[in-house]
C-alpha cells in the first residue's frame, strides 16, 4: 500500500474541514481591557481568540430566557461542498 504524502500547509480550522479563510467576517469594537482579556484568555488556554468568541456568543444563544419558548437555533456549520474528481 502506497503511503500519503501529509497535506501541505496548515490544517483548515473549522468543523467538517470548512476552511477558516471561508467564514463570513465580523468586526467588533472591544475595550482595551476585554481585549487584552480576551488575548490573555486565548494564550492561557492556547486557543483562538475568534474560537472563544464563537464560543461564548454560542452558549449565550442558547442560554438566552426567551429562546426558551422557540426552537433553538442550530449552530453549527455547514459541511463544504464535494468537489466531482474528474479524470
Amino acid at each position: 500500500m502506497a503511503r500519503q504524502k501529509p497535506g501541505r500547509g496548515r490544517p483548515p480550522e473549522g468543523p467538517h474541514g470548512v476552511k477558516v479563510s471561508e467564514y463570513p467576517r465580523l468586526m467588533l469594537r472591544l475595550d482595551p481591557r476585554v481585549k487584552t482579556a480576551l488575548l490573555d484568555q486565548a494564550k492561557d488556554t492556547n486557543r483562538a481568540a475568534w474560537r472563544i468568541v464563537q464560543d461564548a456568543l454560542i452558549r449565550h444563544l442558547e442560554l438566552d430566557p426567551r429562546n426558551m419558548t422557540r426552537p433553538k437555533p442550530k449552530m453549527t456549520m455547514p459541511r463544504p461542498a464535494t468537489r466531482k474528481v474528474t479524470r
